[in-house]
């Protein structure tokens, strides 16, 4: 997933495409959900956080943030 995102992340630059949010879940360890967050992943969704609502409510929060793609 650090492997996938970096490059995701940087085509998303190089196409000028950087204000595009990127959001991931999965079985992802701690230490890996911080370094996602660090190189500008919006948010990173585990099962410690899978409540349908709030991860439906974190992705509402994100797409309103300023400067977030329609």
């Amino acid at each position: 997933h650090l492997t996938i995102a970096r490059r995701v992340l940087a085509l998303l630059q190089q196409h000028k495409a950087g204000d595009i949010k990127v959001l991931i879940g999965g079985i992802i360890p701690e230490e890996d959900r911080k370094q996602l967050i660090e190189l500008g992943v919006a948010e990173v969704f585990t099962p410690k956080n899978s409540d349908l609502a709030e991860i439906v409510q974190q992705i509402t929060a994100v797409c309103s943030e300023k400067g977030s793609s329609e």
